[in-house]
């Protein structure tokens, strides 16, 4: 009887068993599977920290557009909430609209006003009321007020420069 030696080598790579045969091309194809076991564990590895990254791109993503809808919601609430015109800005608009009086009448308009009643509605002198200081007033709302005191201006100085200049020569108007 005839005795072969052999001799055998085991190896353990990542969970591949590799056998090498002395003398024989197994190790060769042996070898070539490990580093396919191997580059097939880094592909796993690689794709699941990828998969991980665009999970948190995506979290952050939403996270970003929920922040942007409520910013949204709050703005919306805070444009929808407009404060009450003053009575300045009634006056003016209403010169605006109604005579066309633009920026420099209604600088005149603001100084008349301001010499009459201070910019208060409920302004007394005898018998004359309110922002203009005239008598026969209806409606003594900051409207009411300008669109009495306007027609009194335009039919009696036709402009509140008109007006104004009345006033510093005679102290009224």
């Amino acid at each position: 009887m005839k005795m072969i030696m052999i001799t055998l080598a085991v190896f353990v790579v990542g969970g591949a068993v590799a056998v090498i045969n002395e003398g024989h091309a197994e190790a060769a194809v042996t070898s070539k599977k490990i580093k396919k076991a191997k580059n097939t564990k880094k592909a796993k590895a690689a794709k699941k920290a990828k998969a991980a990254k665009k999970a948190k791109v995506a979290k952050k993503a939403k996270a970003a557009k929920k922040a942007k809808t409520s910013k949204k919601a709050k703005t919306s609430k805070k444009v929808s909430k407009t404060a009450p015109k003053t009575t300045k800005q009634i006056v003016n608009d209403y010169a605006q609209s109604q005579y066309g009086w633009g920026k420099t009448q209604q600088s005149y308009l603001n100084k008349v006003i301001s010499y009459e009643s201070g910019w208060n509605l409920n302004a007394g002198n005898g018998p004359y009321r309110g922002l203009f200081q005239t008598t026969g007033v209806r409606d003594m709302s900051a409207l009411g007020q300008a669109k009495h005191g306007l027609k009194y201006i335009k039919s009696r100085y036709g402009t509140p420069q008109g007006a104004w200049k009345h006033i510093q020569r005679t102290g009224w108007y």
